[in-house]
């Protein structure tokens, strides 16, 4: 499949298949079963698109391979050590330099799972299990009156992180704006984690496409307690009251909501 040979290569270098009892086993490789039958099992693209990376304890990094169908278990032969095993999956081809999983310009995020953790491969056998979290926020964005109070206007979302790092899962810097579309009277988009309180959707008149209306969106999410740093990332509902000039910011599953000024 796409991108799987790339492994053979990475690896060609690696260590000798087996030692002797008399051999000083330090050199000795280490064979690493990655299993991925739970993100198989759980996958929420039926099949998808995965970004998997291997590093060493000392910074060094190799990018095994980016396929499109990750294999029940995949052993992996490379020299003991500590590793820092990083995974990125995506529902279609990852926009970036390999490393990172980027927004195009003016688009919604991807659905984006990530998975990251220290393997001990210091035996002459280690076992991982994969498990991927969700690293985008769901969010949408309607009003009080089933839509029509946003039918004048075009919804446009914005944030200050336009993807995320494969090896820290951590926001990456850059803009991120979409325009989402209408559709039952709400507007769906998907966010990536931010890495500050800068997002916000802002309503544009869509003869001339002015600034009538902006919500400071993270500020209301910081307000309401919402972690971007957390495992996985919730959904949000953000409802536009223009008879009071506020939106009602809701987390999925929470009982409470958040009311923000709007201007």
């Amino acid at each position: 499949m796409k991108g799987r040979n790339i492994i053979s290569s990475i690896l060609a270098a690696a260590l000798a298949l087996s030692c002797t009892v008399l051999e000083d086993r330090s050199a000795c490789p280490c064979f690493l079963d990655v299993d991925y039958s739970r993100v198989l099992a759980d996958n929420p693209f039926g099949s998808g698109a995965g970004a998997i990376a291997v590093s060493r304890g000392d910074g060094g990094l190799q990018l095994l391979h980016r396929a499109e169908f990750c294999p029940q278990v995949e052993e992996v032969r490379t020299g003991r050590g500590t590793y820092l095993f990083c995974m990125l999956m995506c529902g279609g081809e990852p926009v970036g330099d390999g490393l990172s999983v980027k927004v195009s310009a003016g688009s919604q995020c991807d659905s984006i799972y990530g998975y990251r953790t220290t393997v001990d491969a210091t035996g002459e056998t280690a076992r991982l299990m994969v498990e991927v979290h969700k690293q985008f926020a769901t969010v949408s964005v309607t009003d009080t009156h089933d839509g029509r109070a946003l039918a004048p206007y075009q919804v446009v979302a914005r944030g200050n992180s336009d993807g995320i790092d494969l090896t820290t899962l951590s926001p990456t810097k850059g803009d991120f704006f979409c325009r989402p579309q209408q559709s039952g009277g709400t507007y769906v988009f998907r966010m990536p984690r931010q890495a500050d309180t800068g997002a916000a959707i802002e309503l544009l008149t869509k003869t001339g496409g002015s600034l009538h209306h902006r919500l400071e969106l993270g500020e209301a999410l910081l307000e309401a307690g919402y972690d971007f740093g957390a495992t996985d990332l919730e959904d949000i509902t953000v409802t536009f009251d223009f008879d009071r000039m506020v939106a009602l910011v809701k987390v999925a599953d929470w009982e409470e909501e958040t009311i923000a000024v709007i201007w």
